[in-house]
């Protein structure tokens, strides 16, 4: 495991807009876009010590 994902907003930006680029004309869920974006980022074995993920997951419901 490496350092933990960096508790800030940009984060949490950071992973809403490209969760959104990875949903684009599919349907996958918020969650499933969210995963797809840690991996697009290479933050897929970073732990989640501030639950940016589920933040993250949250903010793209504002777009479903």
């Amino acid at each position: 495991m490496g350092k933990p994902l960096a508790k800030s907003l940009h984060t949490v930006t950071v992973l809403v807009r490209v969760a959104l680029h990875a949903k684009y004309n599919t349907h996958m869920s918020n969650g499933h876009a969210v995963c797809a974006a840690l991996a697009i980022l290479g933050l897929t074995n970073q732990p989640d010590s501030y639950g940016l993920a589920e933040q993250a997951i949250k903010q793209l419901d504002k777009y479903s």
